[in-house]
């Protein structure tokens, strides 16, 4: 409670998201998956490993491809699984079949979130139990001839594909801001932050 340093681990990755202190001092982490390479921004994971008191690794599992990536948080369950946040990727075609609007979508398309439920096999594998994703329960106001049209607020258990903010920017000094934080790889683009 004093801020002392009790004990530290060391990972093949910097950290990507979340970590949890498990009984018998074992650390359960996120770390950021250094050839996933699709988008750079922060919050990116890819691997979930669990280590031990010495620095061993106990599990180590990846899930970042470029389709699909672990990012930011995750919550270790009672029955000893994870429940997870995932990004996956739509094309702008994929985007603009359930009517996003086409000014509103990055070139590389959209990363909506799903979350998965992970059974830990030890040492390296793990077993994806249970899926939500975002994409199965949209709904847009553009094009009548698409999937999930109606109002968004007249549907509030669907989410709307064109809320939010336009594309974000970044201008050179707020990405050399985040490079210098540790947020973002020092090798990121301006473009690998419009997600």
């Amino acid at each position: 409670n004093d801020g002392r340093v009790v004990h530290t681990w060391k990972s093949e990755t910097s950290p990507g998201g979340d970590q949890y202190l498990l009984d018998g001092g074992r650390l359960l982490r996120l770390g950021r998956d250094p050839a996933f390479t699709q988008f750079r921004t922060g919050g990116v994971g890819g691997v979930v490993e669990i280590l031990a008191w010495n620095g061993e690794v106990l599990w180590r599992w990846p899930f970042a491809s470029p389709q699909a990536v672990l990012h930011h948080d995750f919550e270790p369950l009672p029955n000893g699984h994870l429940l997870a946040l995932a990004w996956e990727a739509k094309t702008p075609k994929e985007s603009a079949s359930v009517g996003r609007r086409v000014d509103r979508t990055p070139k590389q398309g959209l990363w909506p979130d799903f979350v998965i439920e992970i059974e830990p096999l030890p040492p390296a594998d793990a077993r994806i139990v249970w899926e939500w994703r975002v994409w199965d329960h949209l709904v847009q106001n553009v094009d009548p001839a698409l999937p999930g049209f109606g109002a968004p607020a007249e549907n509030p258990g669907r989410l709307d594909i064109n809320a939010g903010s336009p594309k974000p920017s970044v201008s050179d000094e707020e990405l050399a801001q985040l490079k210098a934080l540790g947020y973002v790889p020092d090798d990121a683009k301006p473009e690998d932050l419009e997600s």
